[in-house]
């Protein structure tokens, strides 16, 4: 657990699985600051009950090279402005390999999803003043999943090189995904 700005911290090559949460980075507006400009680094929080890697309500994160398998969400980024998801494997998750919730700016890029309910799901539920939007999504392998990415009141989302392998529904976007570009992807 790190919260309350904690900042420019490196959290590598642990083992932290079968947790209730694996790695858990924190703020909580207006109570907590957010923490920012961490990199977490091949870490493996298999198994983790809830959320392998959670990181709510702070930006400029880095999360390389972990493993995210079997829990309810392998990536809960709620809150998270400009982080960088890459090259992490998630397999099973009960719910969602990466979800996030009001998001900005973030990029997921070469990660790998297997098995599950949904891939990436990003999303703003109801009225807030915190849109998502600006996403990059490149390069993933989505595969064995019901909904691969799903687009809900998210706008100026970039899909770019993504594989989309025995997925139920490749790409699902609501009525207020706007502004999205969706170019040599493999379905």
């Amino acid at each position: 657990l790190l919260r309350e700005q904690s900042d420019s911290n490196t959290i590598a090559d642990n083992i932290l699985t079968h947790s209730g949460d694996g790695f858990f980075l924190s703020g909580q507006r207006p109570l907590v600051r957010p923490s920012v400009g961490n990199l977490v680094l091949r870490n493996d929080a298999t198994g983790a009950w809830h959320n392998a890697f959670e990181s709510t309500f702070s930006r400029g994160n880095v999360f390389v090279d972990n493993h995210a398998d079997s829990s309810s969400f392998g990536f809960w980024l709620g809150y998270s402005a400009g982080t960088l998801v890459r090259g992490n494997t998630i397999l099973g998750a009960r719910t969602a390999g990466i979800a996030i919730e009001h998001g900005s700016d973030n990029t997921l890029a070469g990660n790998v999803i297997i098995g599950g309910k949904t891939g990436i799901w990003l999303f703003a539920p109801g009225d807030s003043s915190e849109p998502s939007r600006g996403y990059h999504l490149n390069d993933n392998v989505l595969s064995r999943l019901e909904r691969g990415v799903i687009l809900e009141r998210t706008t100026q989302a970039r899909l770019r090189g993504n594989l989309f392998d025995d997925v139920g529904d490749g790409l699902v976007a609501d009525a207020a995904a706007q502004d999205a570009e969706v170019v040599g992807n493999i379905f």
